[in-house]
C-alpha cells in the first residue's frame, strides 16, 4: 500500500492549524454552510486530480466492478467533504444536539448489553462515512466510549482530535505494537468503556487478506488481538448518510473468538467474520467507503 502521508494535501491540510481554522470557520457557516463549501471543494478537488479519483475508481471496483465508475468515485469525495463539514459542524454542539441528526438505530440492545455486561467490547468499524458519530451517539445514550488511534502527524494535531473527542466525554487511546498500549486497553474496557477502532486499512500491521469480488482488501487483526486479551467481545458498528443528511447507526451481532482454537486461528477466523459483518455495508454505500490511496491486493478490474 502506498505511503499516504507522502502526498502534498496529506502534509499541508492535515495539520493542527487547518483543523482549527475549520473548527473556528463551522462555527460562522454553520452546517448548511459548511455543506455547500465542502461540496465545491470537492468538486474541485476531483477536477484537478484525476489521477486520485481514478485511485478511488480502482478502490471502489474491489467491491463492486460493475458500479465503480468515475462519476460515483467523485461522488465519494462529496460524501467525504461533506461528512467532513459535519464533523467540524458538531464540535459545537451538545451530545443530545448532536444525536439529533441520527435518524434510525439498529441493534442498540447489542451495545447495552455489552455496557451492561462489564467486559466492555471491541467496536470495529470502516473508513466509512461519519464513523466518529458514533462514539458520540453513544455518549448520547450514556454509554462511554474509547477511540482507540494510531498517532497524528504531530502532536498538536493528536491532542487537538484527542479534545474534540474529549467535549463528549470519550476517551482517546494512542495504540502501538508495544504491549503498554494493549495494557491501556484493557483498562478502559475494565472501566466498563466501549473501544471503537479502525479495521480496514491495516497498512503494514497484521491482517487478514479477505477475497471479494474485485480482488482482495486487508483486515487488520489487532481488534481481535485485544478482543482476545481482554476477554471481550467484537462489535462491528456502521454509521451510513441519507441522502438527506440524517444518519443512521447500526450495530451487528457480537463476535466471540473460540477460545478451543489456538490464539492465532481464533483471531484470523474472528476478523473474517467482523469483514463478513461489515462488507456488505461498504458494497451497499460504496460512496461512503473512503480510501484516497491504492489498497492492498488491487483490483481484477481496476
Amino acid at each position: 500500500m502506498q505511503d499516504h502521508t507522502r502526498h502534498f494535501y496529506y502534509r499541508e491540510l492535515y495539520t493542527e492549524r487547518i483543523f482549527q481554522l475549520a473548527g473556528w470557520a463551522s462555527g460562522a457557516m454553520g452546517r448548511s454552510g459548511n455543506a455547500f463549501v465542502a461540496k465545491r471543494i470537492a468538486e474541485f478537488y476531483t477536477a484537478t486530480h484525476p489521477a486520485v479519483v481514478e485511485t478511488v475508481r480502482g478502490n471502489l471496483a474491489l467491491l463492486d466492478p460493475g458500479r465503480a465508475t468515475v462519476g460515483l468515485a467523485r461522488e465519494n469525495f462529496r460524501q467525504f467533504a461533506q461528512t467532513l463539514g459535519d464533523y467540524f459542524a458538531v464540535g459545537g454542539w451538545t451530545a443530545k444536539e448532536a444525536a439529533s441528526l441520527c435518524a434510525e438505530y439498529e441493534g442498540l440492545d447489542y451495545l447495552k448489553e455489552a455496557h451492561a455486561g462489564g467486559k466492555g467490547a471491541i467496536l470495529v468499524t470502516g473508513h466509512f462515512s461519519f464513523f466518529e458519530y458514533g462514539a458520540i451517539l453513544l455518549s448520547a445514550l450514556g454509554i462511554p466510549t474509547t477511540a482507540l488511534t494510531l498517532s497524528e502527524p504531530s502532536q498538536g494535531l493528536t491532542r487537538w482530535r484527542a479534545e474534540y473527542r474529549g467535549r463528549w466525554g470519550i476517551g482517546t487511546v494512542e495504540i502501538g505494537s508495544d504491549s503498554f498500549s494493549a495494557l491501556q486497553v484493557v483498562k478502559e474496557l475494565e472501566r466498563g468503556r466501549l473501544c471503537a477502532m479502525l479495521v480496514d486499512r491495516p497498512y503494514q500491521g497484521p491482517r487478514v487478506e479477505v477475497e471479494v469480488s474485485g480482488g482482495v482488501i486487508a483486515f487488520s487483526t489487532s481488534p481481535a488481538l485485544l478482543a482476545w486479551i481482554a476477554g471481550c467481545p467484537l462489535l462491528p458498528v456502521v454509521v451510513t448518510r441519507f441522502r438527506d443528511g440524517g444518519y443512521r447507526m447500526s450495530a451487528k451481532e457480537p463476535i466471540f473468538l473460540d477460545r478451543a482454537m489456538p490464539r492465532g486461528e481464533a483471531i484470523g477466523v474472528a476478523t473474517e467474520k467482523v469483514a463478513a459483518a461489515l462488507l456488505p455495508e461498504f458494497r451497499e454505500h460504496l460512496e461512503q467507503w473512503h480510501h484516497f490511496v491504492p489498497l492492498s491486493g488491487g483490483s481484477k478490474n481496476g
